[in-house]
């Protein structure tokens, strides 16, 4: 069994020296077009990665920084006082959430914007700090060649640049995902439950990250995390005590509007999900789309995807297991925006980096990888990686008159990129269905071998 692990571990890392060499000289040449390009043809680089540089959400001259103004940050911001923040706007975010804004609508009340802003932004980056500091000091041995690789991939990479771009709050989802995967690669699953419970405290749909342990037949934690996030959940609406408990009837009310937030069939703001992927050829032909047919084709598509992988997940790498999950509120919920990528980058820096730790980990978290098991699996799932990891930024039309249309602001890689990320979805799927004759080899949870 040792020789078997040693020759998966040996596949594994020589897939990812070639896929980090790929990666780094993709990264390498964007850098080199973000230089030139703009100045070139006279755009915005960050519109191409992300988003307007002004969204109208705040006034820039007062409370952004230069022409930016972090638009995910203040509109929680205009509601996080209200008695019932659901009763009105669109607004997704739990109480939780919600309640952590008064805070820094607190401090834009001691000054101007720019305060709370600042201290925010320093937040979220001192958060990322602390897991880079732990992985460090826990994971690489104290390896600053891997510290720093970990910090370089994080910060290049445009789920991050965009999530820090729009102010928007999936960026304190790093840490947290991190010390998740910490506590399940050490075995301590008390660790786990709570922030497990935490996540999805969070973001409802981080719930999802349960179904490792349905993968791992770790029965008892995910019925205590059901449980105990579900009573927390109703009870977490009593932080807005003059609207509850009707304010939670609200809540569900936007959570499945939401859904219809995003304009369907549209490019901009990039939309991640299957089904608008699908609406896409319908809307630039100007035809009537089968919105029940296509809805019917994702629902088909996940469940398939959850048979798949809880049946035969177990015979695959923690990392591989995680970043499947990651995806799935990714590609099967309707409105999903490009920064909620930055859920896979956890899972991803795992499997890129679980090769150089063996020996800290249970032989279960270096199994085979999901991702380069298989040549198929490995080109549509690199190409995908690059082009929605990596910042480029260039604009479908390079031609300032047309600046502001959506087609000419949003960069060239978002929709062959989520192409190819639902694409990978489907391989993974099609690679846990195809490993079904294989025999598990991980142990049996209640077998793991403690570190």
């Amino acid at each position: 069994m040792k020789g078997l692990f040693e020759q998966v571990q040996s596949r594994n890392k020589e897939s990812l020296n070639f896929f980090l060499s790929v990666y780094i000289t993709s990264l390498g040449l964007s850098i080199s077009i973000l230089a030139l390009l703009p100045s070139w043809f006279g755009y915005r680089a960050s519109e191409a990665i992300s988003y307007n540089v002004n969204d109208g959400w705040c006034d820039p001259s007062q409370r952004g920084f230069g022409l930016h103004c972090f638009g995910d940050f203040y509109y929680p911001l205009t509601m996080t006082n209200l008695d019932n923040p659901w009763s009105a706007t669109p607004n997704p975010y739990p109480p939780v959430t919600m309640f952590v804004y008064k805070f820094f609508s607190l401090l834009t009340t001691l000054s101007d914007g720019r305060l709370a802003l600042g201290v925010y932004l320093a937040i979220s980056v001192a958060a990322i700090g602390c897991a880079v500091i732990h992985a460090h000091l826990k994971l690489f041995d104290k390896s600053f060649l891997l510290t720093g690789s970990m910090i370089f991939l994080i910060f290049s990479s445009s789920p991050t640049i965009i999530s820090i771009d729009r102010g928007n709050n999936q960026i304190f989802l790093l840490p947290l995902l991190y010390f998740f995967s910490y506590s399940i690669l050490r075995s301590q699953d008390k660790k786990a439950l709570f922030l497990g419970i935490l996540l999805t405290l969070f973001k409802p749909q981080l719930g999802v990250f349960v179904l490792i342990f349905v993968v791992y037949r770790r029965l008892g934690i995910v019925w205590k995390w059901i449980l105990y996030s579900g009573v927390l959940y109703f009870l977490s609406f009593a932080l807005y005590f003059k609207s509850f408990p009707s304010n939670f009837g609200y809540w569900i009310v936007q959570i499945i509007r939401y859904q219809e937030y995003a304009e369907k069939g549209g490019i901009f703001p990039v939309n991640l999900s299957l089904t608008n992927l699908i609406e896409i050829p319908f809307r630039v032909f100007d035809k009537d789309s089968p919105g029940i047919l296509i809805s019917l084709v994702g629902f088909a598509l996940l469940s398939m995807a959850l048979i798949c992988l809880i049946k035969y997940g177990s015979s695959f790498s923690l990392g591989s297991n995680l970043l499947f999950i990651s995806l799935l509120p990714v590609v099967f919920v309707s409105t999903s925006f490009h920064y909620y990528l930055l859920l896979a980058t956890v899972p991803l820096l795992l499997i890129l980096f679980e090769s150089q730790f063996p020996e800290t980990v249970p032989n279960w978290a270096t199994n085979k990888s999901l991702v380069f098991c298989n040549f198929f699996v490995r080109m549509i799932a690199g190409t995908a990686i690059i082009l929605t990891f990596i910042p480029w930024s260039i604009p479908y039309v390079l031609d300032q008159s047309l600046l502001g249309r959506g087609w000419s602001v949003i960069g060239v890689n978002w929709l062959p990129g989520q192409l190819l990320l639902n694409l990978t979805m489907c391989a993974f799927i099609w690679q846990l269905w195809r490993s079904r004759k294989d025999l598990p080899m991980n142990p049996r949870p209640q077998d793991r071998v403690q570190p």
